[in-house]
């Protein structure tokens, strides 16, 4: 078949697919849609194509090019399908237009299919009449084959090392555990307050109404981070709870908003939580990894460097530490984040928080979970101390993802889901 993908952002993500897609004998077409591509330079390219069905990454490239829109309908109308594979949580994605679309009507776009990470997110479009399918997050095939520098063995003897961003939106600098939740409750409502700013909502109250619903949504955004959640039916619990109060206490336009919005409660959740277990984790020898953030602002008392990795860097870091720690964001209530996969496939051993997702993806012995503070810190103990456990774990875990969860194999469902939907 021929298959083309439009790029907005994770470029190496749709690299992967593109290479799988190809590694199983079909055509991809990369259209790459920044606000410099113009509209008929694309149109042009895809009538030159004739491609069966696009493929594109959370929508971005409909809701961030400036002529998403009107891509959307040229496509519906040469009667050309849509794929689109969510690895964020829908909710999150409230501010693009497509999912203000689906939340609000009028209708959704009935030439695409969504392809999710999470079975939870499948609910979310169920229960608007919409089409979806599963799909778990793959590893890039170059990835897997791949190996460790050596030479880079020495950076990376360390007990546990972690590599992700830190909040970008964290100015203040932590002091200790205790003041953790206050940091992060202020960056979700300064991104509450940024983005409600920008919508027509503020034009229909007045000034004074305006700074008082804020500082309602304050109030609301203080009952979520009030303590510490270790699990996803808490985290949903007390953001139903949120929400009940939000509806007794705002005004329909802020009210609307922050529906949108609460989905990202969960997405800043994850921050803090991760935060505070990296927090945790100091007792033993820690390397952190992913920008000056995390030991200049997030990390009291930590006295490394916390470096962006390069590519061989971060495969050398998965492969050669003894422990990688693996932290799941909160959206994916179900699903198994790529940083798992991408540590076994590199030869090395994770231990990751627990989500249903990962009976989906591997066997008892493949990898290694936590479900609290308590336990992580002493699988952590208890792996550190028993290497041959540890390397057989790692071992089983990656002939699995080798077999299994590649993005050859990922590219295989994508058609057949595609071919199986809309008759092709």
């Amino acid at each position: 078949m021929k298959i083309s993908l439009f790029v907005w952002g994770r470029e190496s993500i749709m690299s992967a697919i593109s290479h799988g897609l190809k590694k199983n004998g079909h055509e991809v077409q990369i259209i790459d849609l920044d606000n410099s591509k113009e509209f008929l330079v694309v149109i042009e390219a895809i009538d030159s194509f004739k491609p069966d069905f696009c493929f594109t990454h959370n929508f971005y490239a409909f809701d961030s090019w400036k002529y998403g829109e009107a891509l959307e309908k040229v496509l519906k109308t040469k009667g050309i399908p849509v794929g689109t594979w969510y690895w964020d949580s829908p909710q999150i994605s409230g501010y693009y237009k497509l999912i203000q679309r689906l939340n609000f009507g009028p209708n959704y776009p009935d030439q695409m299919l969504f392809f999710v990470v999470d079975k939870s997110h499948q609910d979310w479009f169920k229960v608007r009449n919409i089409p979806s399918t599963y799909l778990p997050i793959g590893v890039n095939d170059e990835f897997c084959s791949k190996p460790a520098h050596p030479h880079l063995k020495e950076q990376f003897q360390c007990d546990i090392s972690f590599v992700g961003k830190p909040c970008s939106g964290v100015v203040a600098k932590v002091q200790n555990q205790d003041n953790l939740w206050r940091t992060y409750l202020e960056v979700t409502a300064n991104d509450f307050y940024n983005l409600f700013i920008q919508t027509s909502a503020i034009t229909q109250m007045m000034p004074e109404e305006v700074k008082v619903q804020l500082q309602l949504v304050g109030q609301i955004f203080y009952q979520f981070f009030n303590s510490a959640i270790f699990s996803a039916e808490e985290c949903e619990e007390r953001s139903a709870y949120c929400l009940e109060i939000a509806k007794q206490i705002l005004l329909a336009p802020t009210l609307r908003e922050y529906q949108i919005y609460s989905g990202r409660l969960e997405f800043f959740y994850s921050w803090f939580q991760l935060n505070y277990l990296l927090l945790s984790l100091q007792k033993f020898d820690l390397s952190v990894f992913g920008g000056p953030v995390w030991s200049e602002n997030l990390l009291p008392h930590f006295t490394k460097k916390s470096p962006v990795l390069t590519n061989d860097e971060l495969h050398a870091c998965f492969a050669f530490s003894p422990i990688s720690f693996c932290h799941t964001k909160w959206q994916f209530k179900t699903g198994v984040h790529e940083r798992p996969l991408l540590v076994l496939a590199a030869g090395g051993f994770p231990l990751t928080d627990y989500r249903s997702g990962i009976l989906d993806l591997f066997k008892p012995g493949e990898i290694a979970v936590y479900h609290s503070e308590e336990e992580l810190l002493d699988l952590a103990k208890y792996y550190l101390r028993n290497e041959s456990e540890r390397l057989e774990i790692s071992k089983r875990g990656r002939t699995r993802v080798l077999k299994d969860h590649s993005y050859t194999e990922r590219s295989k469902v994508i058609v057949s889901e595609m071919k199986r939907h809309f008759n092709l």
